[in-house]
C-alpha cells in the first residue's frame, strides 16, 4: 500500500512536532517534511511534490502567494491553515487552495479536519470504528436503525461499540447518525425542490418535525432557512472575492463558487463547516 506523503509547514515548531507525532501514531501516512521557515518552504516546493501540502498563513507574506504555491505544487492537495477570516479563506481558494482550515481550534480539531480532507487510513487499532462508520454510511436512511443493529451485524457488544464511537469517531452513535442524516437532508435541500416531509422520509427521519428539530440542532436554522441561505451564500462568496455583481444576476453570469470547496471553522464547543452546498454544525 502506498502511503500518502504529507508536508506540514508552520512557524510554530511545537505545533509541527506534536502534529507529526499524532499523525504517525493514528494514521497510515508518511510525514516527509516539517518546515518552519519561509525561505525553506519555497526551496522545498521547487524540488518536491508531496501528496498533501498543509501550510499555515504565518509562513506567507500575503494570501496572494497561494497562487505561486499552486503553480509549484500542481498535483498536491493544498490545505491552508489560517486566521478566522471568511473573506481571506475565499480568496485563498480562488487562488488555488483546495481547503482552508480556520485557526482557533486545537491540535485534535486540526487532526480531525486533516483526516476528513485527506481520507487518511486509520491504523489497525481503530479498524472496528472504520467498519462501524462504513455500515452507518450505507444504512443511515433506515429510520429504524439502532446501535443494536450494528452490534448484531458485527457481533460486538454495545458498550464496546459505544466506546469506539466516542474515542475514534468523536461523537456518540446517535449524534453521528443524525450528522449523516442532516448532511443528506442538506443535499436534498440544495439539489431538489422536495418538500420537508419528503426529505424527512428519504433521509431516515421519522417525520418532518423530527427532521426540523435535529436539523436546527446542527445548523441553527430550519430546513427552509437553510435552502434560502444557499442562494445568499453564493452571492456573498462572489462579492467577498472582490468582484461586483448585482443581486439577482443571471446564473450563467456567476463564476464558480469557491465555497463549494470546504472551509472548516472552530468556535467555542462547535465545529462548523461552511460550503455553498455543505453547511453543518455538530457538537464536538
Amino acid at each position: 500500500m502506498v502511503l500518502q506523503s504529507i508536508v506540514l509547514a508552520c512557524a510554530d515548531s511545537v505545533f509541527l512536532s506534536e502534529m507529526r507525532s499524532k499523525i504517525e501514531k493514528n494514521f497510515e501516512a508518511e510525514i516527509i517534511e516539517l518546515i518552519d521557515n519561509k525561505n525553506r518552504l519555497w526551496d522545498y516546493l521547487k524540488e518536491t511534490k508531496p501528496s498533501v501540502l498543509c501550510i499555515s498563513t504565518d509562513l506567507l507574506d500575503s494570501i496572494g502567494q497561494v497562487a505561486q504555491i499552486r503553480k509549484l505544487a500542481k498535483r498536491s492537495k493544498i490545505i491552508i491553515w489560517g486566521e478566522d477570516n471568511i473573506a481571506l479563506s475565499v480568496d485563498a481558494m480562488y487562488l488555488g487552495a483546495d481547503y482552508y482550515i480556520l485557526q482557533g481550534g486545537n491540535i485534535t480539531f486540526f487532526l480531525e479536519q486533516l483526516h476528513k480532507i485527506t481520507g487518511l487510513r486509520r491504523k489497525s487499532h481503530s479498524v472496528w470504528a472504520s467498519k462501524l462508520d462504513g455500515f452507518l454510511r450505507g444504512h443511515f436512511t433506515n429510520s429504524s436503525l439502532k446501535l443494536s443493529t450494528l452490534c448484531d451485524h458485527f457481533g460486538i457488544s454495545s458498550s464496546y461499540a459505544t466506546r469506539l464511537f466516542r474515542e475514534h469517531i468523536g461523537m456518540s452513535f446517535h449524534k453521528y447518525l443524525s450528522f449523516y442524516r442532516v448532511e443528506e437532508a442538506k443535499r436534498h435541500l440544495a439539489d431538489t425542490k422536495d418538500r420537508v416531509y419528503e426529505i424527512a422520509d428519504e433521509c431516515g427521519f421519522t417525520n418532518s418535525n423530527h427532521l426540523i428539530r435535529v436539523f436546527f440542532d446542527f445548523t441553527n436554522m430550519s430546513p427552509e432557512q437553510y435552502r434560502q441561505s444557499l442562494q445568499e451564500m453564493d452571492w456573498l462568496a462572489y462579492n467577498l472575492s472582490g468582484h461586483s455583481m448585482q443581486l439577482g444576476a443571471p446564473q450563467h453570469l456567476m463564476r464558480p463558487n469557491p465555497l463549494q470547496k470546504k472551509i472548516f471553522r472552530y468556535d467555542n464547543s462547535y465545529v462548523t463547516g461552511f460550503a455553498a452546498k455543505d453547511v453543518f454544525k455538530c457538537a464536538k
